[in-house]
C-alpha cells in the first residue's frame, strides 16, 4: 500500500511538471481578442453574469459555481463553444445581446478547444524543475497539493489534514509556487496576521479560506496583489467592519463569508456587488402581550384619608364598591382598617 501511495504521489508531481502541448491556434492572438470583444462586457472584471468570468485563463478554467465551461479537446462538451453556436433567438445563446459570433470566430474557438485549449504564455504557469522540492516540502507538512483540473498546472493547496500544526513559518513554503496557487485552504491553522504577507502577489488565487484563525483587520491589509480573488472565507476570525475597507482593492471579489466575526450588516454595505454572508441570526423574540388593564369606576372623588383628589387606578373594593385613594400609602392604610375610614366616603352606599 505504501509503494502504491508513493507511485501515485510521484505521478501527481510528474503531472504538475508536464507542460501542456502547444496547439496551432494562439490563445493570445486569436482567442482572447474574440472573448474580449464578445464576452468581457458580461463576463469580465467588472461584471460576472451567472458568476462566470472569462478575462483570465484561471477564471475560464474555474467555470461558474463549480461547473466547468471548458473541456480541453472536447469542444462539443464545452459550453464556452456550444452556446455560441445556438440560433440567435435561442434563450441560451451567447452572447445574449448584440451580435453573435461569426462562423469564422466559432470555427477558431472550436479548433482551439479541440487542439487542447492551450493558453500559451498567458495561461497557467508550468512548474519549473526547481519547484519539485517546494511541492515535496508542502506534502511533508501534510498539505494536499494537486492541480485543479487535468489541463492546467494551477494548484489547490489544502492544509486541512494538519491544520493544527501549521504556523506562519510554514507559509514561506508557498512562495516558490505562489503564481500557480488558485485555491488555498488555511482554515483552523495557527497562522497570524504576520503570516499573510506570504500570500501577497498570488495573482491566480481565486479561493482563499481563512476560517477559524487568529486573523484580524491588520492581516487583511497585508493581502495585496490578489488580482483574481473571487471567494474569501473569514468565518470565526477577529475581523470587523474596519477590516472590510481593505477588501475594496479586490475588484474580482464576489463572495465573502464573515459569520461569527465583528462584521455588522451595516459594515457589509461597504462592498457593493459582493455577496456578504454574515451568518444566521435568531429572529427577535416578540414582546410579551401586555396584560389588559382593568377599568374600575370608583365611587368617590376625594381620598377618605388625605382629602386629596383620588387616583382612579388606585382603589380598594369594599363590600362590592370601589373606593378610590390618592396613593398606595393611603391604600394600604384603608385596606388594613376600612371600617375606620369608610364613614368619610359620602358616596358609599350601606347595604340594607
Amino acid at each position: 500500500m505504501r509503494k502504491l501511495y508513493s507511485l501515485s504521489a510521484g505521478l501527481l508531481l510528474v503531472g504538475m511538471l508536464s507542460p501542456v502541448a502547444h496547439g496551432k491556434i494562439s490563445y493570445a492572438k486569436q482567442i482572447k481578442p474574440i472573448l474580449a470583444k464578445m464576452c468581457y462586457k458580461c463576463h469580465g472584471a467588472k461584471k460576472q453574469k451567472g458568476d462566470l468570468r472569462l478575462d483570465t485563463p484561471a477564471h475560464i478554467l474555474k467555470g461558474a459555481d463549480g461547473e466547468k465551461v471548458l473541456y480541453a479537446g472536447k469542444p462539443d462538451k464545452s459550453s464556452l463553444y456550444k452556446l455560441t453556436t445556438l440560433p440567435k433567438d435561442h434563450e441560451d445563446v451567447m452572447p445574449s445581446k448584440g451580435d453573435t459570433l461569426t462562423k469564422a470566430q466559432q470555427a477558431l474557438l472550436k479548433q482551439w478547444i479541440a487542439e487542447g485549449a492551450n493558453f500559451g504564455k498567458a495561461g497557467p504557469v508550468v512548474v519549473p524543475a526547481a519547484s519539485i522540492s517546494a511541492l515535496k516540502a508542502l506534502r511533508a507538512k501534510g498539505a494536499l497539493a494537486m492541480t485543479i483540473a487535468r489541463d492546467t498546472n494551477l494548484l489547490n493547496v489544502d492544509f486541512r489534514a494538519e491544520a493544527g500544526k501549521i504556523t506562519d513559518a510554514d507559509l514561506e513554503l508557498l512562495k516558490a509556487v505562489k503564481v500557480q496557487i488558485a485555491q488555498l485552504n488555511l482554515g483552523k491553522t495557527k497562522i497570524t496576521d504576520a503570516g499573510l504577507a506570504a500570500l501577497a502577489g498570488m495573482e491566480n488565487l481565486t479561493h482563499l479560506n481563512l476560517h477559524s484563525t487568529a486573523i484580524t483587520d491588520a492581516g487583511l491589509a497585508k493581502l495585496k496583489g490578489l488580482n483574481s480573488l473571487y471567494y474569501l472565507n473569514l468565518y470565526g476570525t477577529k475581523v470587523s467592519d474596519k477590516g472590510l475597507a481593505s477588501l475594496k482593492q479586490f475588484q474580482t471579489l464576489k463572495k465573502l463569508f464573515v459569520w461569527q466575526t465583528k462584521v455588522t450588516d451595516a459594515g457589509a454595505k461597504q462592498l457593493p456587488g459582493v455577496y456578504v454572508n454574515t451568518g444566521w441570526k435568531a429572529p427577535a423574540k416578540p414582546a410579551p402581550p401586555k396584560k389588559p388593564v382593568k377599568t374600575v369606576k370608583v365611587i368617590n372623588k376625594k381620598c377618605p384619608l388625605s382629602g386629596k383628589a383620588v387616583n382612579t387606578s388606585i382603589y380598594v373594593v369594599y363590600k362590592g364598591q370601589a373606593i378610590g385613594l390618592c396613593c398606595n400609602n393611603c391604600k394600604a392604610k384603608f385596606a388594613k382598617a376600612p371600617a375606620k375610614y369608610i364613614g368619610k366616603v359620602k358616596e358609599f352606599k350601606k347595604s340594607e
